[in-house]
């Protein structure tokens, strides 16, 4: 069961650590990419840390993650992930990783028919304290569905912030997970 959780864990975290690598879109063109831009105004050494928490089917873990700034090129940034996990008791580090996050994405197509519904995302702006420096975010509420099952996610992101993220909730049935932002530093 132990191996199960942590293959489980690892997954996880392999999935939190490369963001938009399970969607299977169809290029037509290209358009800029809005994380690269998110962290292109940002020198080398740059960093943010944040604290994720998440409870599936009553399996409780926390993964600290810090993603760090290590190249800059008029075509690319190079990001370095560093994780560390606890669950059932347990403690654990994975590896660095690192991603490469190009300056420009294939544009995706209209969704297909048989995709989950989602809602239109609801946009707002509310003010966070992180680490004693208060925050102007905007926020984007998405409500989505497939079947039976429903989701809703909300995203507080702020220009101030390396990659522009500052907290995500997303809570389901069968999960409930917030990434918080605890640090950074912008060079």
């Amino acid at each position: 069961m132990r191996v199960t959780i942590w293959r489980m864990l690892l997954l996880l975290a392999a999935l939190a650590a490369a963001p938009g690598s399970l969607r299977a879109e169809e290029p037509t063109a290209e358009v800029d990419n809005p994380e690269y831009a998110a962290w292109s105004a940002c020198k080398p050494g740059t960093w943010v840390k944040f604290i994720q928490e998440t409870e599936l089917n009553g399996l409780k873990t926390k993964i600290e993650k810090t993603i760090a700034l290590k190249e800059l090129a008029p075509d690319k940034v190079v990001l370095e992930s560093f994780l560390s996990m606890e669950a059932a008791g347990q403690k654990g580090t994975a590896a660095p990783s690192r991603r490469e996050v190009p300056a420009k994405v294939a544009k995706p197509e209209a969704p297909k028919p048989d995709e989950p519904k989602s809602s239109a995302p609801r946009e707002d702006r509310e003010e966070l304290e992180i680490a004693g420096k208060k925050l102007a975010c905007k926020t984007m509420l998405l409500k989505a569905s497939s079947g039976d099952a429903a989701s809703t996610s909300k995203t507080w992101l702020c220009d101030e912030v390396p990659g522009r993220l500052v907290k995500s909730e997303l809570t389901s049935k069968a999960m409930r997970s917030t990434l918080l932002l605890m640090a950074f530093e912008k060079k």
